[in-house]
């Protein structure tokens, strides 16, 4: 995690974890529901959510704080 980007265009998809420079200041992103960090909400992030929930909120790392939706 921690990517620096550069966006160029609107159509570049930016995931979790990314980083944005604007005016020598940087900003981590973080996307709403995309819990493996992908950029998209998809079925593998409810997968990873419903995982978490059965499993009684064993987590590795930090990537369920974009669950909170």
């Amino acid at each position: 995690m921690g990517t620096a980007v550069s966006v160029t265009s609107a159509d570049e998809i930016l995931s979790t974890g990314d980083i944005i420079s604007k005016d020598e200041t940087d900003y981590t992103v973080s996307v709403k529901g995309d819990v493996d960090g992908d950029g998209k909400i998809t079925t593998t992030d409810f997968l990873r959510i419903k995982h978490y929930l059965i499993s009684g909120g064993a987590t590795a790392d930090g990537s369920f704080a974009n669950a909170d939706m």
